[in-house]
């Protein structure tokens, strides 16, 4: 099976449901087509995540999860997120192929159903 990497903000969003949501829906909608999926904003707060001491670390990791990633799905909000940036520039490196979702334009976009 591929897994799909789910980037976009999570810590500078203005709460946690607005970087949860649309990956649990992508999730359910990946996984009805045989497809893994990494949800980064699950990540945080986990035993794993406090292995990583620092910002560099952390980035290493997720760096490391879309290195294996088959492609990645971006959510594009109307926040400054230094990280979803750094996704962006890796994937385009990387040559992975990804999908680009507005949810500033269509917040209902993703829809499980």
């Amino acid at each position: 099976m591929s897994m799909v990497y789910l980037a976009g903000p999570v810590r500078a969003l203005p709460n946690r449901s607005m970087a949860i949501e649309w990956r649990e829906k992508m999730a359910l909608i990946l996984a009805r087509m045989g497809m893994y999926s990494f949800n980064p904003a699950l990540a945080f707060g986990t035993p794993a995540v406090h292995c990583a001491k620092t910002e560099t670390e952390l980035q290493m990791a997720n760096d490391l999860i879309i290195s294996h990633s088959a492609a990645v799905i971006v959510a594009w909000q109307d926040v400054v997120s230094h990280g979803t940036d750094h996704e962006i520039d890796l994937l385009l490196t990387l040559k992975k192929p990804y999908i680009l979702i507005n949810l500033v334009s269509d917040p209902e976009r993703v829809r499980s159903e």
